[in-house]
């Protein structure tokens, strides 16, 4: 092989290997075990977040029957180098919730957790939904499925055409209510 050869071959493995992007692991770790399935063990792939819309994501579904006290970190590729927030985020989870979600947001490393113990539809007609934009409405409260979705049916609504618009509610509330845009 030639000088040229190997240079060539030499600059290409330089430039492949200096385009190899590692896929970045966000993690949260903490305690109660029953929640983080191993107590503040970073490198528990159980509990990767997934990527939504720009927010690292972790949801466990759980019948939370008495409220939960949990603490934990959101850490970077399974390890405690690179860790948010500064001090543990606490956080209480009501009785009666069905999901706990917690978020990471790379800008600015800002994390949230919430507890969602009831879904219900907000929406513009008043035939559908019986009121309009109402996230207090328990009558438009959905049924959580066994395979972890929520459902909303109703029957013997007469609509006319044209469309509807509504978000998905937690906790019969606004702060945590989908998509920022509406359906």
């Amino acid at each position: 092989m030639n000088m040229k050869k190997i240079f060539t071959l030499i600059t290409a493995l330089i430039l492949f290997g200096s385009l190899t992007v590692k896929a970045v692991t966000y993690t949260p770790a903490g305690v109660p075990a029953s929640v983080f399935t191993n107590e503040w063990t970073p490198n528990t792939p159980a509990n990767d977040m997934v990527l939504s819309n720009g927010l690292y994501v972790f949801a466990k579904k759980d019948n939370f029957a008495s409220k939960t006290s949990i603490s934990f970190k959101v850490c970077k590729d399974h390890a405690w180098t690179t860790a948010y927030p500064g001090s543990n985020y606490g956080f209480d989870i009501p009785a009666g919730s069905k999901y706990l979600i917690i978020t990471y947001n790379t800008s600015g490393n800002a994390v949230n957790a919430f507890a969602i113990s009831s879904m219900t539809v907000a929406g513009d007609n008043a035939t559908l939904f019986g009121s309009t934009w109402a996230p207090t409405a328990t009558a438009n409260d959905m049924t959580l499925q066994n395979d972890g979705t929520y459902k909303f049916e109703k029957s013997g609504v007469a609509l006319s055409a044209g469309s509807v618009n509504f978000k998905a509610c937690a906790n019969h509330a606004w702060t945590n209510a989908w998509p920022s845009d509406n359906y």
